[in-house]
């Protein structure tokens, strides 16, 4: 997941394109917000796993 933004910034610049230093910070500054929310979402994965059921409880008919 870490790994795509990188990835695009690397095919932009093998396709000939130039990328900018503003826009290489722009890209490892998103990246690093990116890392942040998944770190948030790996510690809090039991609520987000009690949110996902609640969920599907609602959705199912009842009898």
């Amino acid at each position: 997941m870490q790994r795509a933004p990188l990835v695009l910034a690397v095919l932009v610049l093998a396709a000939g394109c130039r990328t900018t230093p503003e826009e290489i910070q722009r890209i490892e500054v998103e990246n690093e917000l990116l890392r942040e929310q998944v770190e948030i979402i790996r510690k809090n994965c039991s609520y987000y796993r009690e949110l996902e059921i609640e969920a599907e409880d609602e959705t199912e008919p009842t009898r």
